[in-house]
């Protein structure tokens, strides 16, 4: 039994891998709505965690800004660790 709030998923493994557009899909053809429902589980979990996702967001990229300077690694990624 699925509990509430939890999609039966058993579906997924027999549609195979046409239910999620790689990330470098062409725009639009990710799913919206199950990009919503990923969001609202987030903000589900971190409510009751007292995580500002905003201020966590944006410390992450200041961060990431600090680590890889624009200027040092414009038009290239960074080598995997």
């Amino acid at each position: 039994m699925v509990g509430a709030g939890v999609r039966d998923q058993s579906a997924v493994a027999t549609q195979g891998p046409t239910l999620a557009a790689p990330w470098h899909a062409a725009p639009g053809a990710c799913d919206a709505d199950a990009m919503s429902d990923t969001l609202i589980h987030l903000l589900n979990i971190a409510e009751p965690a007292d995580v500002d996702l905003v201020s966590a967001a944006n410390a992450k990229l200041t961060a990431a800004g600090r680590e890889y300077p624009a200027d040092d690694f414009a038009g290239r990624a960074p080598a995997r660790s």
